[in-house]
């Protein structure tokens, strides 16, 4: 299996409504599977073929060590109301009280939280695909998943955006653990619970960034300067990002980045079609976008 397949697969691993659906979030994974292109027998056999340990050590790393909830009886329910979403920066100014962010109202059933996972998912049709590269095409099922999901569930409803990925810590987002499992699948070694790690870390700097800004002599000069380091950065995240996705880069976050955007827009987002409407509509950019033309990519 290529890397593409085990990364959406791991992306896959729970379903964004997971909170809301505990028991049956396996199910209904294997649903949203197959609607990304996974055959059966692979839907079937998700749990398998990704690296167990890329979703444990990502859950380690996001939460407390709580034990087994069947053993401990530590069970949480997730209504956004009662059990509200904690702000994941702490508590209050002056206050040892979390910062709590409660819906306005509590899904009217698990069953409308499910449909809407699977009702907005960012399905490419087969026929977009015909006589294209399987790593490409597969490629391109993960980027769709990673950039216009979590997009897509938002406009239909702001609660998507806070779904926590565990209930009795709901600090941080099921999106950014999707994220952090899919990485982590991509340095693995095997499928299943025996695959190892073997993760790797770079840093890149571009640079000396100060000296260049400061030779700036108008307010121009000083934007295009800014610019260059910003678009050059954005060149080498997307050579980055082709070979290992965008999930793998910790800093700067490329999701809603409106540079690294552009420069995937000729090579995957006008060709990509979710629905009616290209990636690239689907993302909301105008001509003359400001966004497009802010330096906003850290260089160093």
């Amino acid at each position: 299996m290529n890397i593409w397949k085990r990364k959406l697969l791991a992306y896959l691993h729970d379903p964004p409504s997971k909170a809301v659906s505990i028991a049956d979030h396996e199910e209904h994974a294997r649903v949203l599977c197959r609607q990304a292109g996974f055959s059966d027998e692979e839907a079937q056999r998700f749990g398998q073929l990704f690296a167990k340990p890329s979703d444990w050590t990502a859950s380690a790393a996001d939460r407390l060590p709580f034990p087994g909830s069947q053993a401990s009886g530590l069970r949480c329910a997730f209504d956004g109301v009662r059990n509200t979403f904690l702000h994941p920066l702490g508590p209050k100014t002056g206050s040892d009280e979390p910062l709590r962010l409660p819906f306005s109202g509590p899904f009217l059933s698990s069953d409308a939280a499910r449909e809407t996972d699977q009702v907005i998912q960012p399905v490419i049709a087969a026929d977009q695909l015909e006589g294209i590269d399987e790593d490409k095409a597969w490629r391109a099922r993960f980027f769709a998943h990673w950039r216009l999901w979590q997009r897509n569930a938002v406009e239909r409803d702001y609660r998507f955006a806070l779904l926590p990925a565990d209930t009795r810590l709901p600090d941080h987002t099921v999106w950014s653990h999707m994220q952090v499992v899919s990485a982590l699948d991509s340095c693995a070694a095997g499928t299943g619970r025996d695959a190892i790690l073997r993760p790797a870390f770079l840093r890149f700097q571009l640079g000396r960034v100060q000296e260049f800004i400061a030779a700036a002599r108008s307010t121009r000069d000083l934007w295009s300067g800014s610019y260059l380091l910003s678009w050059l950065m954005a060149a080498g995240l997307k050579a980055l990002t082709a070979e290992i996705g965008p999930d793998s880069v910790i800093f700067p976050s490329l999701r809603n980045q409106p540079l690294f955007d552009l420069h995937w827009k000729k090579d995957l987002w006008d060709w990509i079609r979710c629905g009616d409407r290209t990636a690239w509509q689907s993302l909301g950019y105008q001509a003359g976008d400001r966004s497009l033309l802010t330096p906003n990519l850290n260089a160093v």
